[in-house]
């Protein structure tokens, strides 16, 4: 059996068929979790177009996994699906959190089975009040605590608590090849990670960039009438998350690349498209559940076809590379640049203590940073920097300290390369120009 999933043009939302026949169960799962969670269970979370679009894709791999060993979800019992997801969690090299995440999805599909009376026989086990202490603001030396309650079960694996982006922020390298397979697809995403890459914008927010001046963004101009007005940046007006405005600074650098490599080269033919094509179907969209793209008169991103971008089709460009890469990376990777680089600037040494002041820095670009991420990226780089530094501190490798650099000139070499790198497999110098 295999699930195709076919997405709806309007929505986003991911509709399930085997062999040109709904999906009925899947399908009706993915509706409520979307529109009306708490019917499926009291307290239940909304999420976003794009979780959802996780949360199918888990399904899918479950259930055709299921049929794979014979079973069919109204029949396999809660001991047959914990077997079944520890064998995929054995060939796919997930993590403990990863297993969690598909964990609770797939909890989730069976308590929405039972809120519809569908009989079925994997009774999971009861979920229990668990907590988590955390720090939310720090004022001087005093942290404000916080305590994050939440259910879990038995059937949950134990997670080490995270307090880095080590694993989310990729090498330029992975990021030039990234860049090319992704402008192999289509070069608007090329060009929009690499927006993401330089800006620290979420997908959603990214999205949200206009071509022309409007309402939230009534001084916008493209690179042209910004090199001849000798503009040093721009102020980009946006929704983020939690529906909250927000802005955040936009580098000369980055107009210029996406007017080169994007507008000046395919805008024009695309915005024909979508004025002929795409903005007289019936199902014509500018929203993705609760975002907005900018008005037609003032769109940027657009496909070959015409159609305008959404998040979710630029994390489907993502996963189309084949590498493990996904948009948020970028957000943490281009934050981790721009940590490293100010203080290369002002000539500071990375201080956990210091984390206020960074924060602060931080706050302009990246919209709302809590005081524990701040800590989160200062300790991406001391643990990169510890990457690079102990192989050289080993005693095996004396002798190559002494006929090479010392450690600190290598160390210092190392970072260049990894944090701001020129790379030749990066299509512009826009990126290595921003990043050093």
């Amino acid at each position: 059996m295999e699930i195709e999933l076919y997405k709806d043009l309007d929505s986003g939302l991911l509709i399930p068929f085997v062999d040109g026949i709904l999906q009925r169960e899947m399908c009706e799962f993915l509706i409520y979790r979307f529109y009306w969670p708490s019917r499926i269970l009291v307290g239940m979370k909304t999420v976003d177009v794009s979780s959802l679009r996780n949360i199918a894709y888990d399904i899918k791999q479950f259930l055709e996994a299921l049929f794979a060993n014979g079973f069919h979800f109204t029949s396999v019992t809660y001991e047959q699906v914990t077997r079944l997801l520890d064998a995929q969690q054995n060939v796919h090299g997930w993590g403990n959190s990863t297993y969690n995440t598909k964990y609770l999805r797939i909890r989730e599909f069976f308590e929405f089975l039972t809120m519809k009376g569908i009989s079925h026989a994997a009774i999971f086990p009861e979920k229990r009040a668990a907590t988590r202490a955390g720090h939310r603001d720090e004022v001087g030396d005093v942290h404000s605590r916080y305590v994050h309650h939440y259910a879990q079960d038995d059937g949950q694996k134990r997670t080490p608590i995270v307090d880095d982006y080590v694993g989310r922020v990729i090498s330029m390298a992975t990021y030039g090849e990234l860049y090319r397979r992704l402008a192999k697809i289509d070069i608007v995403y090329a060009v929009l990670a690499q927006t993401m890459m330089q800006t620290c914008l979420r997908v959603s927010n990214a999205c949200q960039l206009p071509r022309s001046r409007g309402k939230l963004n009534p001084h916008w101009m493209l690179w042209p009438e910004m090199r001849a007005t000798d503009t040093e940046f721009l102020k980009f007006h946006h929704i983020a998350k939690g529906r909250k405005p927000a802005w955040c600074y936009i580098w000369p650098e980055t107009v210029e690349a996406i007017y080169r490599d994007y507008i000046s080269k395919c805008f024009e033919s695309r915005k024909k498209l979508f004025d002929q094509s795409y903005s007289v179907r019936k199902n014509a969209s500018l929203r993705q559940g609760q975002l907005e793209l900018p008005q037609a008169g003032q769109l940027l991103w657009l496909t070959e076809s015409g159609v305008p971008v959404k998040p979710y089709m630029v994390e489907e460009a993502f996963r189309q590379t084949g590498l493990k890469v996904k948009p948020h990376y970028l957000r943490h990777t281009g934050a981790t640049h721009l940590l490293w680089n100010y203080c290369r600037l002002k000539g500071i040494e990375l201080d956990e203590r210091m984390a206020a002041q960074f924060q602060t820095f931080l706050q302009f670009q990246l919209g709302h940073v809590s005081i524990e991420t701040t800590r989160h990226y200062i300790k991406t780089i001391t643990r990169k920097r510890a990457e690079i530094v102990v192989p050289f501190a080993l005693p095996g490798n004396r002798q190559q300290i002494d006929e090479g650099l010392p450690p600190e000139a290598v160390e210092e070499i190392k970072m260049l390369d990894f944090f701001a790198g020129k790379s030749e497999t990066i299509s512009t110098n826009s990126v290595s120009n921003f990043l050093v």
